[in-house]
């Protein structure tokens, strides 16, 4: 009667050990696959954010066929229009010839452009028509 106690004794023991070791197991393949997971999630965000900045850029290089030029090179010529501010076709020509992508490389060329004609445009020959 005592072996078979005995046995049964590390029968049970061996059952626990074995229990256990499956356990964790068990713990440590949930610790990986949330460790993955939170590898996944960075990988879609980083993903999500890259897709932006590549819907961004075509946005920005998408040419309205109307008028030949950039979409964001017609949006800010809206803000001059809307302001009633006359571009000269000059500066709109080399506007379409050039590669600016940025509002405000776009934006900071049309004044500079501008500038440069108001001086331009002020100027005065140095001698009278008789």
């Amino acid at each position: 009667m005592l072996i078979v106690l005995g046995i049964t004794l590390v029968g049970a023991l061996l059952f626990i050990y074995l229990f256990s070791i499956i356990n964790k197991d068990r713990e440590t393949d949930l610790e990986e696959l949330e460790l993955e997971e939170e590898e996944l999630e960075d990988s879609i965000n980083a993903k999500t954010i890259q897709l932006t900045e590549l819907n961004q850029g075509i946005e920005k290089q998408s040419i309205n066929k109307d008028v030949r030029l950039s979409n964001i090179k017609v949006k800010i010529l809206d803000i001059y229009e809307e302001s009633h501010i006359q571009i000269p076709v000059d500066i709109v020509e080399e506007l379409s010839n050039i590669n600016l992508y940025e509002e405000k490389e776009i934006f900071d060329y049309i004044e500079n452009q501008r500038n440069y004609w108001k001086l331009e445009n002020q100027k005065k020959p140095f001698r009278k028509v008789k």
